[in-house]
């Protein structure tokens, strides 16, 4: 995207891969009753890692801004204000609820599903790791473990 279009600025969002992997297979299980797509998001996960490690180390800060999901749920006011002035445009009420085209947006945790649309979730973050298998760990601590570990995040195997 950054090669092909020259003005694009580039909003990036990284979360801890142990709880990526645990929401997406808490999605699938409750939409198929299974968990087939461990290959696919690990994949996932390890792409949106390299991009994002690459990114940062170009240090393009006019182009590219790497959030972390965490800093989001901690702060959503301040990182509200980051992105406004990344994007160079005035900081309005809206930024700081999620919404889709204007209307509150449904929580944003597959765990929990009690949370109020409109209100950013911040509980929850790293307390369903145990909703992934030994082997589920081991795998996504061989695939993605490095480059999550270069955007501070530890993987235990």
């Amino acid at each position: 995207i950054l090669a092909e279009f020259p003005e694009v600025r580039v909003i990036h969002i990284v979360r801890d891969p142990v709880d990526v992997l645990a929401s997406r297979k808490r999605l699938e299980q409750q939409a198929t009753g299974g968990f087939t797509g461990v290959r696919a998001a690990l994949h996932d996960l390890g792409e949106s890692y390299r991009i994002a490690v690459e990114c940062r180390a170009r240090g393009d800060a006019g182009r590219y801004l790497l959030v972390r999901y965490e800093d989001l749920v901690a702060a959503p006011d301040r990182q509200a204000d980051r992105l406004a002035r990344f994007l160079d445009i005035a900081t309005q009420p809206s930024l700081r609820r999620p919404s889709v085209g204007g209307v509150p947006a449904a929580s944003n945790s597959s765990f929990d599903r009690a949370c109020t649309e409109g209100v950013v979730a911040r509980a929850g973050l790293r307390t369903h790791a145990d909703a992934l298998t030994d082997d589920e760990r081991l795998r996504l601590a061989i695939e993605v473990g490095d480059l999550a570990s270069a955007l501070g995040y530890a993987v235990p195997a």
